[in-house]
C-alpha cells in the first residue's frame, strides 16, 4: 500500500492519494517496474469550481486503472514533489490469488460513481481488500468521510500492515544535496564548478526545473543543454555520489501519516464579551490547522473544511461562522521554491459591524514565505475579501 503525501499545492490532490502495488518477486531486480493498481476518477472539466462541485457530487465515473509503477513514481515524487509512503500489506498467497482474480474483473468492467470525500480512491481500496481477505468489513466499518491517511490507519488497526519506509520527492533529494553544502560552498554557489558536492547539487538543481516545464519542449531543451557540461564535469572528477545518509531518511519519521491526528475536532470555550458570559462550540470535519500538531501532516499548510461556530449569549444561539474550505499553502523561499504562497477560503461569517448579518465570503491571498526552521515559517500575503 503507497500513499503518496500531502499536496496543497493541487486542490485535487489536496488529501493525498493512495494505491495498491504488485510486486513481482521477491528477488525481481527493478522494483519500478512493477504493477500499481488505483482507483481514480475520469474527470472531464479542468480543475475549478465545476470540477470540485461534480466531484462532491459524484458527477464522475471512477475506475480501477492498472499501470507500471515507475508512472507513480514520475508522478508523484518528480512532477509534483510529493513523498511516497509504502507500507507492506500482509497477505497469503490464496489471498494473493484472490486479489488478481478479483482485481481482473473489476478493471475490465466494473466503473462507480467517484464521490471525493466517501466513495474516493481509498474507499475503493478499502472494498478491493475485503473481497481479497473475505472476513473483514474495512470499506463498511469507514467514516462517513473518508480520507486517504485514514485508511492506513484502518488497515493498521486491523493489523494488516507492517512498518513503513518513505521514498523522498526529488525536491526533498535536491534540498538534501543543496544542504550538504558548507556556507561557503553555498557563497560560491553559481561560480564553482570544480566541487563535487557542488555539481551534484548544480545537477540536480537542472533536472528539478526541468521536471517543471515537462510540458515545454523548448525550456527542457534549454535546460538539457545546461545539464550536458555539468554532467560531462562530474564524470571527469570520477568520485561516487553518496547514497542518501540513513540518518536523514529515519528523521522524517514525524511525517509517516499513520501518525497524522484525527481530521475531526470539537472545541468548547467559555468567556466573556461586552460584559456578558459568551460560551462557544467549534466544529471542524478535517483536516489539519496551525494549532494541530504537525507529525504526519503537511508542514506549513492548513486546510479546513465544513466547518462551524455557534455562539450563545443572553439566552441567544447563533451561527457565527460556517466556512466550506479554507486552505492556507506555504511555500517556503529556498533553492527550489521561489517563495510564493497563497490562502483562499470560502463560507459564511459575521463581521464586526454587521453583528446582526451572516454574509456570504469569498477571499483570496497570495504573497510570500520563508522557513527559518522546518516547524517555524514567516509569511505575508495581500489579498481581498
Amino acid at each position: 500500500m503507497f500513499f503518496s503525501s500531502y499536496y496543497p499545492g493541487n486542490p485535487a490532490s489536496i488529501f493525498g492519494h493512495t494505491f495498491l502495488k504488485l510486486n513481482f518477486s521477491e528477488d525481481h531486480q527493478s522494483k519500478l517496474t512493477d504493477y500499481a493498481v488505483s482507483f481514480s476518477a475520469r474527470a472531464t472539466d479542468p480543475v475549478g469550481v465545476v470540477y470540485a462541485i461534480k466531484g462532491l457530487l459524484g458527477g464522475y465515473q471512477g475506475f480501477y486503472e492498472i499501470s507500471p509503477y515507475y508512472m507513480k513514481v514520475n508522478e508523484y515524487l518528480h512532477t509534483e514533489s510529493r513523498d511516497l509512503w509504502e507500507y507492506p500489506v500482509l497477505m497469503k498467497p490464496k489471498q494473493i490469488d484472490r486479489l488478481l482474480a478479483h482485481l481482473w474483473e473489476l478493471s475490465k468492467k466494473a466503473s462507480y460513481s467517484y464521490w471525493f470525500m466517501s466513495e474516493n480512491c481509498s474507499f475503493q481500496l478499502l472494498a478491493l481488500l475485503d473481497a481479497t481477505y473475505g472476513d473483514t468489513n474495512f470499506a463498511e466499518n469507514s467514516p462517513t468521510i473518508v480520507l486517504p491517511a485514514r485508511t492506513l490507519t484502518i488497515l493498521d488497526k486491523g493489523q494488516k500492515l507492517g512498518q513503513g519506509s518513505i521514498r523522498p520527492s526529488f525536491k526533498k533529494q535536491l534540498l538534501y544535496r543543496y544542504n550538504l553544502l558548507s556556507s561557503k560552498e553555498k557563497e560560491t554557489f553559481e561560480s564553482n564548478d570544480s566541487n563535487a558536492r557542488i555539481l551534484d547539487s548544480k545537477i540536480a538543481v537542472v533536472r528539478y526545473q526541468q521536471l517543471l516545464v515537462n510540458e515545454d519542449p523548448k525550456k527542457r531543451a534549454q535546460l538539457t543543454k545546461e545539464l550536458l557540461p555539468l554532467i560531462q564535469k562530474r564524470a571527469a572528477l570520477g568520485t561516487k555520489t553518496p547514497d542518501f545518509d540513513p540518518l536523514w531518511l529515519q528523521s522524517m519519521k514525524a511525517e509517516n501519516p499513520l501518525l497524522a491526528h484525527d481530521p475531526h475536532r470539537l472545541q468548547l470555550s467559555s468567556g466573556v464579551k461586552n460584559d456578558q458570559l459568551l460560551n462557544r462550540i467549534e466544529a471542524r470535519f478535517g483536516l489539519h490547522s496551525p494549532l494541530d500538531r504537525e507529525d504526519g501532516m503537511p508542514h506549513h499548510s492548513e486546510v479546513n473544511y465544513f466547518s462551524f461556530t455557534l455562539e450563545h449569549t443572553n439566552r441567544e444561539i447563533y451561527l457565527q461562522n460556517f466556512r466550506l474550505i479554507d486552505i492556507l499553502s506555504l511555500q517556503p523561499a529556498n533553492i527550489a521554491s521561489s517563495g510564493f504562497s497563497w490562502r483562499a477560503g470560502a463560507g459564511a461569517l459575521r463581521r464586526l459591524g454587521y453583528f446582526d448579518k451572516l454574509l456570504p465570503q469569498l477571499s483570496f491571498a497570495g504573497g510570500y514565505s520563508l522557513a527559518p526552521t522546518q516547524t517555524f515559517t514567516l509569511y505575508a500575503l495581500l489579498g481581498a475579501e
